[in-house]
């Protein structure tokens, strides 16, 4: 037995020829799983809407030979050759069509050029190698055949248990359905696992965690026949259970703590840890899989009594992406979570076209579609109990009452405003309704109210409403309707005769209440009437007005408006119906004022007016401000009416309500629910994906696939619960069979099924399709009893095999299909760093509550599952150690082997400290020999003692590291901080070490801009200047001792938006010693034989100049000693390179020592990150 192998995350043997070699790209190959997602999500509904007009099978004419729709076309390409080079964006035709860069070659037609991010979509997919599984000819549905043969479609059945020869091998039935295949197939099961691999395997499968010493003594010490099973069932009764199984669904959930991009909204989900531990709750509790699934898309229609915390289960839906608030992305993740979560079922593949491969048409999808678009987020979402720190919750009642009433009355002023414009601009909405009014499609429509910087909504509600009101006589719009109907051509002609017929009585002018300007009324307050006595004997106009034997009620101050000259034109018209409109909204904010000035000098309450006495005047009046007014803008709505200054003060005040709730300890704890629209609506189908190109209704309904023949619409509220009742039915054929997959997978490294999320027509068949089947049934049968169904699988010999490699059967079965042994697997982020933590003797078991952050120092010593998970900026641990994307529902972890991991453990700040508090141990710290610390740390470590030549090598280690010199204490040589370059003296006048470490950046605090000190931040490479000349981006360095050095580096500013930055270099001692201007452009900032005494600081300074435009820079200086003087210390660092160098601590590195060393060996080894 030999030390345990030291850095294994590199593949063993793997040449780096090896490596360069195979790094070819292909579509030959397989695509990967992530690479089809990204296929199917991004690039197929990119073809079908842009593409396959032109050039698919669906054409009239295949334009220019190339076909799009099968990877065969791609490759083949057309007239000018092949389409895609894959792996090289640059070479390939597509790419240079899409980005327009030959005038020649532009796909596709300059009209309908695609956007920046449809662009970009194309070329990652081309850069990933264009992973593409269409395989042969373009593919049509057919439900009939996949329906009645398909294996997955079909009912679970409980299959009879095989025979077999081998019968002493068999603990439970699932024995015998894997030994059956074995001996089919010529193979037999490897031996079983020793005992100290068997607890351990089943520590870390059931909780994540390493068994302890005494745990394995105890074990190895029992000989009773049902030692295991008492093992598994302390395993499944411990809490650690349910945190440890809540992280395998909590991948599939894409469960996140923050919301992805969302521009200036406050990026927290203030109560995602809420469902986060319903998970781990409902796995401890073993709540039956089937109330899981409802409870999840579903809880808020289910009888909770008191305790409402299973609301917290709608955190599944919830949780998703929020994809710049586009509700229809945000619905099209929901549907998606569903049905390959809970069904594995790709049902999101038919939100532009039917599915390619199953039997999922687009009006199904579109009938979930209605489900999710029939629910919402409430306001104010329901609380799951009480708060145990009653003063915290006081704290945070009072701050969150002062920042939402700082919010409202914000908005309220703003709406005012708004409201007040919106009918102002009553003549601009008038004449738009009329310019705009044959445009049909509603994008276009959008466009046009937004080149008139009109609100669009507003814009479709007058042009609804005047439709309306054209049907029947209006006495305000009757005119109106009248002026639309004449031709251009004959227009003036037209008003010119239709006014002359509006008998304006007498006029009398009165002085306004202040004598500024007057108002014109009618004397008389009875409508007038219009008599319309063409010549011609035509109409005049459209509808009732135009009839000649009419005599109909005309508003008498609209009549007024045109006396006079007569319009010229339809802007005219609008014009005056403006200003008509103008100042009745002006007389009434009048009549409301001179309302509270009498209210505050008299001590009587009175009602404020509710109209104008005068009906003719109110008449107006309920034009803008009546119940059907299109001037009245829907709360939801009025945002999009604030200018960017106004809607950029309204996103903080939020933010910061948002933030309270995120992060107050006080803040009690709330589910991320939905509830049922008052209103369900039935969803209509959006042609090829397009939300302004609906077709034809469908119902709220399930699966038709599934549903069978007597499918039935949803009658209850938005459907959700009867979705819900529908996948969680024994009569679905889905939902145990992806779940017992689900749980195979994550007990053995591989599913039964290939492809967990994926149980349509192109999924690979079972490797046991009966043993699926029977787990499958036992599951139901049992109650939908998870617990059950792990402790039957964890109790059978399959599982309790031996890991070892037998060359013989690996020829046979070179993939371990038919499972003739367990698979070793490397543990996935969780346990390594979980173990870590335990080793060292610092794991926190404590339970529950807000996410903390894992990843930058302190570190928090929490497990795994309650670190903050940041979703647009997933940290680098994570991601190097194959953290599953919280972006989508991830169907399986995918284990890499890269540098970046044993780097990791090499150089992690995280793992040394691990390593110091490894021997800081008290077990350790009692030992009175070397030999004894030996022991010591290999039972911590791996609950067993050293071998004698484990001894002899780590004693020979031990023995090197101690007579190995002392190595040198090295200062701190670089400092992060802000401060002001003062021109005059030409050397920098204050520096302010930056606080706030993000783990990537030095800067002002945890957000950018920070309130204190805004914008500026340093990184390894460069950093962003502050918002003044006072808040320069300042990167110290000090000399450790005297001597003479050259200083290099790069100052870059890449962008052509704001003036640059300027950039110098500055000598504590010497000043200014260089100084570079860049916009958009990169200067060399090298300076040779620069004298510095010890202590002396050079600081290399950016500042904004004139404008705070987009001030980011790279600038990442190196230093490099020529000469030295009398005090440099032998073996001192003559190098400092700021991007190497670049570090969170303020602190020189404490050296690890020999002890420390070892353990850190230790904890990097095969032995403690790889299960058996």
């Amino acid at each position: 037995m030999t030390l345990p192998t030291f850095c294994t995350f590199w593949a063993p043997g793997a040449s780096i020829l090896a490596l360069v070699c195979n790094t070819g790209l292909s579509l030959a190959a397989a695509p990967s799983a992530a690479g089809v997602e990204f296929f199917e999500t991004k690039i197929r509904p990119l073809f079908v809407e842009h593409c396959y007009k032109c050039h698919s099978a669906q054409s009239e004419k295949v334009k220019g030979g190339l076909s799009l729709d099968t990877r065969q076309g791609l490759l083949k390409g057309g007239d000018s050759g092949s389409a895609i080079v894959p792996g090289d964006p640059d070479r390939s035709l597509l790419i240079k069509a899409v980005r327009y860069a030959d005038e020649h070659l532009q796909m596709p037609p300059k009209d309908k050029k695609l956007s920046s991010d449809q662009i970009a979509d194309l070329e990652a997919w081309v850069r990933m190698g264009a992973p593409d599984p269409r395989i042969g000819l373009p593919s049509t549905l057919n439900s009939q055949l996949s329906t009645n043969q398909h294996w997955a479609f079909q009912p679970v059945r409980k299959p009879p248990v095989p025979g077999v020869k081998d019968s002493d091998w068999i603990q439970t039935p699932i024995d015998a359905f894997v030994l059956a295949k074995l001996e089919a197939n010529g193979l037999a099961p490897s031996p079983l696992a020793d005992k100290r691999t068997l607890i351990r395997r089943a520590s870390y499968d059931l909780t994540g965690l390493p068994p302890t010493s005494q745990e394995v003594a105890d074990f190895l010490s029992d000989e009773s026949s049902d030692a295991f099973t008492r093992v598994v069932d302390r395993l499944l009764n411990s809490p650690r259970f349910g945190e440890r199984w809540a992280r395998h669904w909590l991948d599939v959930a894409r469960y996140a703590d923050t919301k992805g991009y969302v521009f200036e909204e406050e990026r927290r989900f203030p109560y995602s840890y809420t469902y986060r531990d319903y998970v781990i709750r409902a796995f401890n509790d073993d709540l039956p899989f089937d109330q899981f699934v409802l409870q999840q898309i579903a809880a808020d229609h289910l009888s909770l009594g008191e305790d409402k915390r299973t609301l917290a289960a709608l955190g599944f839906l919830t949780l998703g992406r929020r994809f710049l608030n586009n509700q229809n992305d945000i619905i099209d993740d929901r549907i998606d979570v569903v049905t390959r979560g809970f069904m594995g079922l790709t049902v999101a593949c038919a939100r532009c076209h039917d599915h390619k491969y199953d039997p999922i048409p687009t009006a199904d999808y579109y009938s979930l579609h209605g489900v999710f678009a029939s629910s919402s987020e409430p306001t104010e979402q329901p609380r799951l109990g009480t708060t145990p720190n009653a003063k915290a919750y006081d704290d945070y009642l009072a701050e969150r009452k002062k920042r939402q009433e700082e919010l409202e009355s914000f908005r309220i002023a703003k709406e005012k405003e708004a409201l007040t414009q919106v009918r102002q601009r009553t003549g601009e909405y008038l004449l738009a309704a009329y310019d705009g009014r044959f445009l049909g499609n509603p994008s276009r429509g959008e466009g046009f109210a937004r080149e008139r910087k009109l609100h669009p909504a507003t814009l479709q509600r007058w042009m609804s409403r005047l439709e309306t009101w054209g049907k029947e006589h209006h006495p305000v719009f009757a005119p109106w309707v009248a002026f639309t109907g004449f031709p251009t051509n004959e227009f003036a002609s037209k008003a010119r005769e239709f006014t002359l017929g509006l008998a304006v009585g007498r006029q009398s002018v009165s002085s306004s209440p202040d004598d500024s300007e007057t108002d014109v009324t009618p004397a008389t307050k009875s409508p007038l009437t219009l008599t319309l006595s063409p010549s011609d004997g035509e109409r005049v106009g459209r509808g009732a007005i135009g009839r000649s034997d009419s005599t109909l009620a005309v508003n008498p101050f609209v009549a007024l408006a045109f006396a006079g000259e007569p319009p010229a034109s339809m802007k005219d018209v609008a014009e005056r119906y403006g200003k008509l409109f103008a100042d009745v909204d002006k007389r009434w904010q009048e009549t409301l004022l001179a309302f509270e000035k009498a209210s505050g000098s008299s001590d009587a309450k009175s009602a404020p007016p509710a109209g104008f006495a005068d009906p003719n005047l109110e008449a107006l009046r309920q034009i803008l401000y009546g119940a059907d007014s299109p001037a009245n803008v829907p709360s939801s709505e009025f945002r999009r009416l604030f200018d960017v200054p106004t809607a950029q003060r309204f996103r903080a005040l939020q933010r910061k309500v948002d933030e309270l709730d995120a992060m107050h300890p006080g803040a009690p704890p709330r589910a991320m629910a939905l509830v049922d629209n008052t209103s369900p609506s039935n969803p209509r189908v959006f042609i090829r994906g397009n939300p302004n190109n609906p077709g034809s209704e469908v119902p709220r309904q399930f699966l038709a696939v599934l549903a069978g023949a007597k499918r039935e619409p949803f009658k209850k509220g938005s459907g959700r619960l009867e979705l819900a009742q529908a996948i969680a039915s024994r009569d679905n054929p889905l939902t145990a069979r992806v779940f017992v997959n689900r749980v195979w997978l994550s007990l053995f490294g591989v599913g039964l099924v290939r492809t967990p999320s994926d149980f349509g027509v192109r999924c690979d068949p079972p490797s046991h399709p009966e043993l699926l089947d029977h787990l499958a049934s036992r599951f139901m049968e049992e109650g939908w009893s998870v617990k059950k169904l792990i402790r039957s699988v964890v109790l059978s010999s399959v599982y309790q095999q031996g890991s070892d490699h037998n060359p013989r059967w690996a020829q046979i079965d070179p993939n371990n299909q038919w499972l003739w042994r367990m698979n070793r697997r490397r543990m996935d982020l969780e346990a390594m760093r979980d173990s870590l933590l335990t080793v060292a003797g610092k794991l926190d078991l404590t339970a529950g509550g807000r996410a903390v952050d894992i990843t930058t120092e302190p570190f928090a010593a929490r497990r795994t599952i309650y670190g903050f998970i940041e979703r647009q900026n997933l940290p680098g641990m994570f991601r190097t150690f194959d953290f599953a994307n919280p972006d989508t529902t991830s169907p399986q972890r995918f284990s890499t082997t890269v540098p970046q991991q044993a780097l990791y453990m090499l150089n992690s700040p995280f793992v040394t400290q691990q390593a110091r508090q490894f021997v800081a141990r008290a077990e350790f710290k009692a030992q009175p020999d070397d030999a004894g610390r030996l022991k010591a740390l290999y039972r911590l470590a791996y609950q067993r003692d050293p071998a004698p030549d484990e001894i002899e090598i780590a004693v020979k280690f031990l023995k090197d590291q101690r007579t190995v010199s002392q190595l040198i204490s090295e200062p701190v040589v670089w400092a992060y901080g802000t401060g002001q370059y003062d021109d005059a003296a030409k050397r920098v006048s204050e520096f302010r070490p930056l606080p706030h470490f993000t783990g990537q950046a030095w800067q002002g605090g945890p957000k950018l801009p920070d309130p204190k000190w805004g914008w500026v931040m340093l990184t390894a490479t460069g950093g962003h200047a502050g918002n003044d000349r006072q808040h320069a981006a300042i990167r110290r360095w000090t000399a450790p001792f005297d001597a003479v050095v050259t200083i290099s580096g790069t100052l870059g500013h890449d962008t052509d938006k704001g003036d640059g930055v300027q950039g110098r270099i500055v000598s504590s001692r010497l000043g200014e010693l260089g100084s570079w201007m860049a916009q958009k452009a990169k200067h060399e900032t090298k300076l040779d034989r620069v004298e510095v005494y010890k202590g002396d600081t050079i600081d290399f300074v950016v500042d904004c100049r004139e404008s705070v435009d987009s001030d980011g820079f790279i600038w990442a200086p190196a230093v490099r000693v020529q000469t030295t003087g009398s005090r440099a210390q032998a073996g001192a660092a003559t190098d400092w390179d700021a991007k190497s160098d670049f570090s969170g601590s303020k602190e020189a590195p404490k050296p690890l020592s020999a002890w420390e060393k070892f353990a850190q060996v230790l904890l990097m080894s095969n032995e403690l990150v790889f299960v058996d």
